[in-house]
């Protein structure tokens, strides 16, 4: 049997070490999550037919968030421009019953605080994490 001859150790290439991506936060997913129920809920909450500026605003700012968050969590780096477009659209959606004149659809109107809410704080704690995990590197 004739076995192919051994290359010294010093011949031997080593396969590069992997660099494992950053920890991504949890929040993300939060967000995700907001955006999933944001296309869903006009149909959930039965005010698909009733308002058409909040349905088209839940469609709107939901794909987005669904595109920021999946873009957030696919990105090598943590991008604080990303999180920083989060926090702006849940600030767009929390004031979209008043600018966009649908405050007195209750239901449409309550979804779109609450869940404007809910992307406000889950976008300032991702961005607190991301400021209080770079300071701790950089000192």
């Amino acid at each position: 049997m004739n076995l192919p001859p051994v290359a010294p150790v010093e011949e031997v290439v080593m396969a590069p070490k992997r660099v494992a991506a950053p920890p991504k936060n949890w929040q993300d997913w939060a967000i995700l999550i907001m955006g999933v129920w944001l296309l869903v809920s006009p149909w959930g909450l039965h005010y698909l037919n009733a308002n058409s500026l909040a349905s088209g605003a839940d469609f709107v700012i939901g794909a987005v968030l669904i595109i920021v968050s999946l873009v957030s969590r696919a990105a090598f780096h943590i991008s604080e421009e990303l999180i920083d477009l989060a926090l702006a659209l849940g600030i767009a959606l929390t004031i979209s019953p008043w600018v966009l004149g649908y405050d007195a659809a209750t239901m449409a109107a309550d979804n779109a605080l609450i869940v404007g809410g809910i992307v406000i704080y889950f976008a300032v704690w991702e961005l607190q994490d991301i400021r209080c995990c770079c300071s701790a590197h950089s000192t």
